[in-house]
């Protein structure tokens, strides 16, 4: 049947676009270390609020600019990540890159999942 070839044909699809996604995190994960250098992406592209005991990121990095397809997205954190957030947002992409290690956050786990969420939305990029 013509209509169950295309459904494993878009179930194959999903599948793949699955996998490079838990393919590029994997790869992330094996680079990111606390001494990785990272900048923001584009300078005023996110903004961030807190809501109901939470941080909450809003990007629109997924737009293009002549085209604003997708509303703002609103990436939830813990309310303790709010100052690391805060310093990666107000930071420029022509300044000197940022180091995981020098967040102002608690701990060590703490900074490198922070950065590794916003590395995974494009919000920021690795450097050298």
């Amino acid at each position: 049947n013509d209509s169950d070839d295309s459904e494993d044909l878009e179930d194959h699809a999903e599948d793949s676009d699955c996998e490079d996604k838990n393919r590029f995190h994997v790869e992330l994960m094996n680079k990111l270390k606390l001494d990785s250098r990272f900048k923001l992406t584009v300078c005023d592209a996110a903004r961030l609020t807190v809501e109901d005991d939470a941080a909450v990121v809003y990007h629109s990095l997924k737009n293009t600019r002549k085209y604003h397809e997708v509303d703002p997205r609103g990436l939830e954190f813990e309310v303790e990540d709010a100052e690391a957030i805060e310093t990666i947002l107000k930071s420029k992409p022509e300044e000197e890159p940022l180091i995981v290690r020098n967040l102002p956050h608690e701990t060590d786990k703490d900074k490198l999942r922070v950065v590794q969420f916003l590395l995974t939305e494009k919000i920021i990029t690795l450097v050298g």
